[in-house]
């Protein structure tokens, strides 16, 4: 049974390795606001400047972190290679911990999992279904230990530092274009950045139209990129993703429902 769950988990790993960040059509005219009796206010943007968002960002350090962080997640992802699906719901707190269900679908795995976390955000127990359908579960430590560092390096740090990391001498991340005027400049300085649009829009995440801000850049004779982030909650997290390189390979990530879980 360990043995089957193990394999399990690492499908579930690597499919989470794909999936990512999300999108959607512009809506201009949408309702704004989560809550019908509260407008959210709009971003300033001027034509052909950055925008830099003020406010924390989510930041998972670990796979708990992330799960407990939504009621409900769906988010998709594609290649020229592969193309998959996330999604993890809620489904309430017993006697072993803060339950969940995790469905991951992609060309080469479709599995469906549960998993329990207990208030600090500890994965206590995990369990899926064996090819009879009888439905097995695991609490062993290093099993479950196993999974979470797997997951952590597989997913957290390119979700958490997005494409490219870290910058090795001063240390920025990925998120730091978007909210750290020094760290862009310092970027656009050294790799050439083209600021091709930047602008919002509203989105349904599945709690009201939130306002969601584009940004479209690229470096000439090497990516495009388009970035969306949105307030989901009290914080900002990247919702779309999309890096072209060489004019024809394109990753695309994009989550379609993101509910904080309270």
């Amino acid at each position: 049974m360990k043995k089957y769950f193990w394999v399990l988990m690492l499908a579930l790993a690597l499919a989470l390795a794909l999936a990512a960040c999300g999108g959607g059509n512009r809506n201009g005219n949408a309702d704004p606001g989560t809550d019908p009796g509260v407008a959210e206010d709009e971003p300033d943007i001027a034509e052909g400047e950055w925008y830099f968002i003020e406010g924390e960002l989510y930041r998972f350090a670990d796979l708990g972190s992330f799960i407990l962080s939504f009621k409900e997640y769906e988010a998709t992802y594609s290649d020229p290679y592969i193309n998959g699906s996330l999604q993890f719901k809620h489904l309430g707190d017993d006697k072993v911990g803060r339950h969940f269900a995790v469905k991951v679908d992609t060309p080469d795995w479709k599995q469906e999992v549960e998993l329990w976390f207990s208030e600090t955000s500890e994965l206590v127990q995990g369990g899926g279904r064996d090819e009879g359908g009888k439905f097995l579960t695991t609490n062993d430590p290093d099993e479950l230990a196993g999974f979470e560092e797997d997951f952590f390096a597989h997913f957290i740090s390119a979700f958490v530092m997005g494409p490219g990391g870290t910058d090795g001498e001063n240390g920025d991340k990925f998120e730091d274009l978007f909210t750290d005027p020094e760290v862009f400049s310092r970027a656009q300085a050294e790799h050439g950045y083209v600021i091709n649009d930047v602008s919002s829009q509203k989105r349904d995440f599945g709690t009201g139209k939130v306002t969601v801000i584009r940004y479209e850049y690229s470096v000439p004779d090497a990516f495009d990129c388009i970035y969306e982030f949105s307030k989901i909650g009290d914080k900002y997290m990247l919702v779309y993703g999309k890096e072209t390189f060489g004019g024809d390979f394109t990753y695309e990530r994009n989550v379609t429902r993101a509910i904080p879980l309270k």
